[in-house]
């Protein structure tokens, strides 16, 4: 079962996170610390997000070894309250994670006004996702699986710069 989850309201340093809207049920919500970007400053944050583990170590052990800050889970539920706890300049997500779609988890996001300025990658091995139209998604990267390390490496830091 998906939870619905929606951008509610920011404060000074809470963001409110409706974690629930199930029909015939109370919404219930959630008072999460939100602390802005420049509580960072300098400090690149990335969330790496696949249901493949190995993806995710590898991923996680190349841009610790390059300096960033990571943290890792294998499935984007609660990305909301993530997101506000980890503050990730960058999410690198894999597109097809079980009942998980990372097009939707992107434009759910990216809908978010506190968080539609950072930066996703999505991560594929359908060569069919790489042919459609890439403009839906609101992605602001896409890299086909098996991925070279040199162009996720070159492709994070040019849109981290």
């Amino acid at each position: 079962m998906l939870v619905s989850t929606v951008f509610l309201k920011t404060y000074t340093d809470k963001l409110l996170i409706k974690v629930s809207n199930t029909p015939n049920l109370q919404s219930v919500y959630k008072l999460t610390t939100f602390a802005p970007n420049y509580y960072w400053k300098g400090m690149k944050r990335i969330l790496i997000i696949d249901d493949n583990a190995e993806n995710r170590e590898i991923l996680e052990l190349l841009f610790e070894d390059e300096g960033y800050t990571t943290k890792q889970l294998s499935i984007p539920e609660n990305i909301e309250t993530v997101i506000a706890e980890f503050l990730p300049d960058l999410i690198l997500m894999d597109v097809m994670m079980g009942i998980y779609n990372g097009i939707e988890v992107c434009q759910r996001i990216k809908s978010i006004p506190a968080f539609n300025q950072v930066k996703v990658i999505l991560l594929t091995a359908s060569n069919a996702f790489l042919k459609l139209d890439k403009s839906t998604s609101l992605a602001d990267g896409y890299i086909s699986k098996p991925f070279d390390i040199k162009e996720v490496v070159a492709m994070v830091s040019d849109l981290l710069s």
